[in-house]
C-alpha cells in the first residue's frame, strides 16, 4: 500500500507521468482528482492503457483547472471509437 505522503510528493514533483497498467478492481481510479490537482502546470499526462485509471471525469476537469497543463490519451470510455 502506498503512503498518501510518498503519492503527494510523486504527482507534485513529476514532469511527465505515463500510465501502463492493466484495468482491475485494484487500479480503476487509481489516479484521483486530488492526485491531478497536484500535478505542475507545466506536467503531461500521458495516459496510454486504459480510462478508467482515472477517476470518472477528473482529468477533464484538471486540464481546465490548469493542473497538469495538458495530456496526451489514446483511450476512450467507450472503446472501440466509430465514426471518426
Amino acid at each position: 500500500m502506498k503512503s498518501p505522503r510518498a503519492g503527494s510528493r510523486f504527482f507534485s514533483e513529476c514532469d511527465i507521468i505515463s500510465l501502463h497498467l492493466p484495468l482491475n478492481k485494484d487500479t480503476r481510479g487509481i489516479v484521483t482528482r486530488d492526485d491531478l490537482a497536484r500535478m505542475k502546470p507545466t506536467a503531461l499526462l500521458v495516459n496510454a492503457s486504459r480510462s478508467g485509471l482515472i477517476a470518472k471525469g477528473a482529468l477533464e476537469d484538471a486540464l481546465k483547472a490548469g493542473r497538469p497543463g495538458k495530456a496526451a490519451v489514446d483511450v476512450y470510455d467507450q472503446e472501440p471509437v466509430l465514426g471518426c
